[in-house]
């Protein structure tokens, strides 16, 4: 749902975001912070993307079986299966 926005936003080049954010944060340490949040956030945040969908169909078959909501299936056995993508490099 929030895939296309997100993508959108990534497509933006950093340098041209950087003298929006010092016109917006000002010259000193907050537009660096929001650059560096901006930053950090698009790589874990497709990190963690990838490291969701590479989960297994059989594990989630299992948590189907035993009952389990979409919700809890994500939260018990997405999250908790962690992947080697799901860390950020």
């Amino acid at each position: 749902m929030l895939d296309p926005f997100i993508l959108a936003l990534n497509g933006i080049p950093r340098i041209a975001l950087a003298p929006l954010f010092i016109i917006w944060f000002g010259i000193g340490e907050p537009s660096k912070i929001v650059l560096a949040g901006l930053l950090s956030f698009f790589l874990c945040f497709y990190a963690t993307l990838s490291g969701l969908r590479s989960v297994e169909p059989a594990y989630l078959s299992i948590a189907r079986v035993m009952g389990r909501t979409t919700a809890r299936r994500s939260s018990r056995w997405c999250c908790r299966r962690p992947r080697p993508g799901s860390s950020p490099p």
